[in-house]
């Protein structure tokens, strides 16, 4: 006794397709944001050695300007990264 009736066939059968077109375009989206994703990753390590640059001349005592111009260069930077 088969208890898979042509009406369940159908729903897997679409549920199959579904999966393997989504999977297709997952992987093209996958590769595409892959390869844009080095445009961002060049600016964040560039903050990065930036900020913490900044940061080791913070321990030297100095005008409150510089402190300030500092402050924002931070906020810039962890803006920026996430």
């Amino acid at each position: 006794m088969n208890k898979w009736n042509t009406e369940i066939m159908l729903i897997l059968d679409k549920i199959r397709i579904n999966s393997i077109l989504m999977s297709d375009k997952h992987r093209k989206r996958f590769l595409e944001f892959k390869s844009i994703s080095k445009y961002f990753d060049i600016p964040v390590i560039v903050c990065s050695v930036f900020s913490s640059s900044f940061g080791s001349l913070g321990s030297v005592p100095s005008e409150t300007n510089s402190n300030h111009n500092n402050r924002y260069l931070y906020v810039y930077c962890s803006d920026y990264i996430s």
